[in-house]
């Protein structure tokens, strides 16, 4: 027997009676059936899937956690009307930015919603619970050029070797240990890395750090722009280079220490992170997530 459009209306009626929900609650006005999105404010809507309709609710409701194994949050129920979400917070947390601005305090129950799904991370007993550190690894247009930046920063050659073509380097110092890889001349190498600092949506590795506290308390500098000035000073009485800073010196609480920190480039354009831990406070601070 051939489907009708009559009958197949008669059925969709049939199942939303099983669910418990009238007819008259997905097709309002004279909607017809369709995998479309609804469209916020047409009274001839189309009924799409569950996961397609918009969530607009009248009053924030209670978070809740989505079905799916995923940390993501929907802080808004189905509801009559339509209402675009937003993610306020850059974690995969949505939320209805007119409601948000109407009560500001609504983001303190989206963090905590966030910290419940993000509790404290152990490392597992497994077979690396005994390895260590041993060496970050750059590529590099110039070794040479390389060596010469990263004595300013402390770090002393300690070996040169080759892998296949490339000339390579050990460098210790400034407790790390550090390998410089040459990219050949013959694959003509990028002049400069990714600019790490502009870009903010590149995941994965995005700079090493170097504490400096101790080098500013030694010589007496005046923190973290003291030893900006000395480095670039001696960057340029050695080499003839200057040093470029991209992020000046800012204050920045993390746990209960409070750092001065900055951001300079090395001479491949790797995104070097200088850090000076300035004071502790008394008091224990909330984890901000």
């Amino acid at each position: 027997m051939m489907a009708t459009p009559a009958r197949l209306l008669s059925a969709f009626s049939l199942c939303l009676a099983v669910c418990g929900k009238p007819v008259a609650a997905f097709l309002p006005g004279s909607c017809r059936v369709s995998g479309e999105v609804p469209t916020s404010g047409n009274s001839n809507c189309r009924v799409g899937t569950r996961r397609q309709q918009a969530f607009a609710p009248r009053q924030w409701p209670p978070l809740r956690r989505r079905r799916e194994p995923r940390w993501c949050l929907s802080a808004a129920e189905d509801d009559e009307e339509d209402e675009e979400l937003e993610d306020v917070t850059g974690k995969g947390v949505y939320v209805a930015t007119e409601t948000l601005l109407d009560d500001p305090s609504h983001m303190e129950r989206i963090l905590a919603a966030m910290a419940e799904l993000a509790p404290p991370v152990a490392p597992l007993e497994g077979v690396f619970k005994t390895a260590v550190s041993h060496h970050c690894a750059l590529r590099t247009s110039n070794i040479v050029r390389a060596m010469k930046f990263y004595s300013l920063l402390g770090m002393n050659e300690a070996a040169r070797f080759r892998a296949g073509n490339a000339r390579c380097a050990f460098l210790e110092g400034a407790g790390m240990r550090l390998e410089l890889i040459e990219v050949p001349a013959v694959l003509e190498p990028d002049d400069k890395a990714l600019d790490l600092a502009a870009d903010m949506r590149t995941t994965g590795l995005n700079h090493m750090a170097f504490d400096v506290g101790p080098a500013i308390e030694a010589e007496g500098l005046d923190g973290m722009k003291g030893f900006l000035s000395e480095l670039n000073r001696q960057s340029e009485d050695a080499f003839g280079m200057s040093v470029r800073l991209v992020v000046s010196p800012y204050e920045q609480r993390i746990g209960q220490d409070i750092f001065d920190l900055a951001f300079v480039m090395d001479a491949d354009g790797v995104l070097l992170e200088l850090v000076h831990k300035k004071d502790t406070l008394d008091i224990d601070m909330p984890q901000a997530w």
